[in-house]
């Protein structure tokens, strides 16, 4: 076969993924393989990504584990697509790792939305507390969908005094914040 270009690569993975076929997803993941562009991390992200959203988190996880270099959009499609198959406590001791690695790598927004939802998926109260924490020394907290997140991780919880706090310190609040609450 021909190489395909990076971007119909991309594409390729991409309708893998809404397709759910995982079938053509590994056919997709061979033919990378062979042709070089498994070295190229979107192209590996993306094999990860597909991984996970049609349901195979190991061979997602082995993926990720195979790659010499991971970025902070990597170490989110891992945990998101763990959060998304239920897998909450995975993506909980991923998270762990990702910030016990030697590259420093910071979470961004969309990790701490991650994080959050499989903290309150798993009632995980201290672990959601450490966590808000380091929202708000990393300036998050201001944010309107990391606040969102907070408010619904506390009300999952049953701490609905914290959610208080929380949607009370939001300088915007919308009808997710309010709905959070509620």
């Amino acid at each position: 076969g021909r190489v395909c270009s990076h971007p119909t690569t991309l594409c390729l993975l991409k309708s893998c993924i809404n397709q759910k076929s995982l079938i053509h997803g590994r056919l997709m993941n061979d033919h990378i393989i062979r042709n070089g562009q498994i070295f190229d991390v979107s192209i590996a992200t993306s094999l990860i990504d597909m991984y996970a959203k049609c349901g195979s988190t190991d061979e997602a996880q082995r993926m990720f584990d195979a790659l010499s270099i991971k970025n902070v959009v990597t170490w989110n499609v891992l945990i998101s697509g763990c959060i998304l198959g239920g897998q909450n406590a995975r993506a909980l001791l991923l998270f762990e790792r990702m910030k016990k690695q030697k590259e420093v790598i910071y979470p961004v927004k969309v990790t701490y939305l991650y994080i959050l939802k499989a903290c309150g998926g798993l009632i995980a109260v201290q672990k959601g507390n450490l966590i808000y924490h380091d929202i708000i020394s990393s300036g998050f907290d201001v944010d309107l969908m990391v606040g969102n997140s907070v408010i619904d991780f506390y009300a999952k919880c049953g701490l609905l005094q914290e959610a208080r706090k929380v949607f009370t310190r939001l300088l915007i609040r919308d009808v997710v914040s309010w709905n959070s609450l509620i």
